[in-house]
This record gives structure tokens, C-alpha cells and sequence, in this order.
């Protein structure tokens, strides 16, 4: 970045399409005091695993390591890329769209996943939207227990309390 401006309602920089979150880091450095803040602001600004990458939230990196040919599991960073999405701080549209361009360049859909998801979920439009792509993929699954958690009654419940609440944010809004 060059010359960023400051979406200050969405809380990112941005610069043409590419777009960072300062959400998360802010969390980590400043709310949580990460006793090395050098050294996660240096992992933010340049990660070098994809886990990071997708914790951050930083679509453009995920373009580039799935446009390498990169594995997508996270043999790189020893744990589960999409997890790391869905359990960040706060889960903004650019983690979904991380998530949505690693499953749709062949990411598995894992229950660890699922797990992150029922764990950090705080009920936003987002985290609707989140769940939405791991149903959606989760259904698609090799593996039967991610298929069975992914067609299960409790998460279509969910869908419809989520559905809900989105169609009444939407007529106040209108």
C-alpha cells in the first residue's frame, strides 16, 4: 500500500480492491497487550502462514497463495486456515471471503470448523454468513460426520433464528 485511506466505519485501510482489517490486530495488540506486538504487527502487515493470513482476514494474500498452488490445509502453518477465520477476533466480510475463495479452490470442510464456528459465533449477519458456507461446503464433504453435522436439525435452526433476525434488520434499515 502506497496510499491508503481510512474506512473508518468499516474499520479498514484501503487502497483500490485490496482492503486490511485493523480490527483484529488492534485486539491483539492494544486490548490483549501481546507481550511481542513488534512481532504480530510484522505478521499482519506480511504473514507468512496461511492461518494468519486467513485470521487476519487478508483476501489478497489468499489469492496469491491459492493462485501458487500452495497447499490450502494448512500444512504451513500446522493448524486449520478456515478455523483460523472463523475464530478471529471479530469476523468481518473479508474472513468470509477468505473462507469462501480457499473452499471453492478445494479446501476440506472439517469439523474443527464447525467447532470454531459454534465457539466464537456471536450471532452477527457476518457470522450468518460464515455458517452459511460451511453448511453449503460441509454438505459436500468426504468425510460422513462433517456431512451429518452440516445437514443436522440444530444448524438449520440456527439458519432460521439468523434468517429472522437479518429480515428484521433489513425492514429497519429500509
Amino acid at each position: 500500500m502506497s496510499d491508503p485511506f481510512l474506512d473508518e466505519k468499516a474499520s479498514r485501510l484501503v487502497e483500490g480492491d485490496l482492503q486490511i482489517d485493523l480490527l483484529n490486530i488492534w485486539h491483539q495488540t492494544a486490548q490483549l497487550t501481546h507481550r511481542d506486538s513488534d512481532t504480530l504487527v510484522q505478521t499482519w502487515i506480511s504473514p507468512s502462514h496461511l492461518g494468519h493470513v486467513c485470521y487476519f482476514g487478508r483476501v489478497d494474500v489468499v489469492e496469491r497463495h491459492i493462485a501458487t498452488g500452495l497447499p490450502l490445509d494448512g500444512e504451513d502453518y500446522g493448524g486449520n486456515p478456515i478455523a483460523a477465520a472463523v475464530e478471529a477476533w471479530v469476523v468481518t466480510p473479508l474472513h468470509v471471503r477468505c473462507v469462501e475463495l480457499l473452499f471453492d479452490a478445494g479446501a476440506a470442510s472439517t469439523m474443527e470448523q464447525f467447532n470454531a464456528w459454534n465457539a466464537e459465533s456471536v450471532g452477527s449477519l457476518v457470522d450468518l454468513n460464515m455458517l452459511i458456507l460451511l453448511v453449503k461446503y460441509g454438505r459436500r464433504s468426504s468425510d460422513s460426520k462433517v456431512r451429518e453435522k452440516a445437514t443436522s436439525s440444530d444448524l438449520d435452526e440456527m439458519r432460521r433464528l439468523f434468517a429472522s433476525l437479518r429480515a428484521g434488520q433489513d425492514r429497519e434499515t429500509s
